[in-house]
């Protein structure tokens, strides 16, 4: 348990929403999910199959989480293989956050910025970084999750984050960055790779435990100009991510991100434009807001309908139409058949997960 004289030196939730595609996909990858069932993946989440081939393609914490428990139910590996593939993740993966935080002055600068753009990261878990007398500890806790069935799901988030960003602090650091101890709670996992520390299973809390000081230990490559230079272009990609795409796909980005879709008027601020302003860019490229939103309910509500469980009702609901027959008339008039009906031969024609 955490020691009462413990000192918090930064704190963070990685689960940052809306995210995008790429961090997903590389999950499902990593699991050995093979890309055509991956991107039924995303359909069960209301997403197109389109969205696997843009890495930038937006979706809410929701949407990943649950494709993430239905590649659990599925995944092809055993949790401890997908586990030790994310003890390989190094911080190059992290691109330019990665390259911010290899010059940093200090390890705990480091975590500042891992945590302080969780946008970048992909990752699920509140981490918080303590310093006590007798060391340093990173503290990992699960996220809550509103899924039934979800205690696997919150396990593997908890794995994949620690195991993850243990590899990070290796790189940074180098032979300083191995852990005193690994602490994990639950059962033990059979079949892991060899570990840079010793590992201890039914702890009460998740942790890596380092000797005092490591947090005031200098990065390998820790060096001030490149750490300015990496740092500003890091927070100049969280903060303007996606301004090098069109308007129209920014906005449609943004209706696929939300459920319901925003209003024109939440679309335009969220680009920090006025609507008269969105309306007239839209023009320019030819298009328009209502069009970009049909197109959009169509692709969604075809991969709904591609559930077989999903109730009609319920899938009008999440599209933003109060009433189901209102959506029936619209979807009657996108496809010349009734939702009941395009579901029956679109599930007739389309193999199973």
């Amino acid at each position: 348990m955490r020691a009462p004289e413990a000192q918090v030196r930064v704190a963070g939730d990685l689960a940052a929403s809306p995210r995008t595609i790429a961090g997903l996909m590389g999950q499902l990858g990593m699991a050995g999910i093979e890309a055509g069932a991956a991107r039924r993946f995303l359909e069960t989440q209301g997403l197109p199959r389109r969205a696997a081939d843009d890495p930038d393609f937006p979706l809410t914490l929701e949407q990943e989480l649950g494709a993430l428990q239905a590649m659990l139910r599925q995944a092809p590996r055993a949790a401890e293989d997908i586990v030790n593939a994310f003890a390989q993740i190094g911080v190059n993966h992290y691109g330019v956050l990665g390259l911010a935080m290899q010059h940093a002055p200090s390890l705990l600068v480091a975590l500042e910025r891992l945590l302080g753009f969780p946008e970048l990261s992909w990752g699920h878990c509140r981490i918080t970084v303590l310093s006590h007398g007798g060391g340093e500890i990173l503290q990992f806790d699960p996220p809550l999750l509103p899924l039934e069935g979800s205690e696997v799901l919150a396990r593997y988030c908890l794995l994949k984050d620690l195991f993850s960003i243990m590899r990070v602090i290796l790189d940074v650091l180098g032979p300083p960055g191995r852990p005193e101890e690994i602490r994990l709670p639950g059962a033990p996992l059979p079949g892991l790779a060899p570990l840079p520390g010793p590992l201890r299973f039914g702890a009460p809390e998740a942790q890596l435990r380092f000797p005092r000081g490591t947090l005031e230990v200098a990065p390998r490559l820790a060096a001030v100009l490149p750490f300015k230079r990496y740092d500003a272009l890091t927070r100049r990609f969280a903060h303007q991510l996606g301004d090098a795409v069109s308007v129209p796909e920014r906005v449609r980005r943004l209706l696929w991100a939300y459920l319901p879709p925003p209003r024109r008027d939440e679309v335009a601020a969220m680009l920090e434009l006025e609507p008269r302003t969105l309306a007239r860019r839209l023009r320019q490229e030819g298009t328009g807001f209502q069009s970009l939103l049909e197109q959009v309910l169509r692709e969604r509500a075809q991969a709904y309908l591609r559930q077989r469980s999903e109730p009609i009702a319920a899938i009008s609901e999440r599209l933003g139409y109060g009433d189901p027959a209102a959506f029936s008339r619209a979807f009657q008039k996108w496809f010349g058949m009734p939702p009941s009906r395009w579901r029956a031969e679109a599930q007739a024609s389309t193999p199973k997960a």
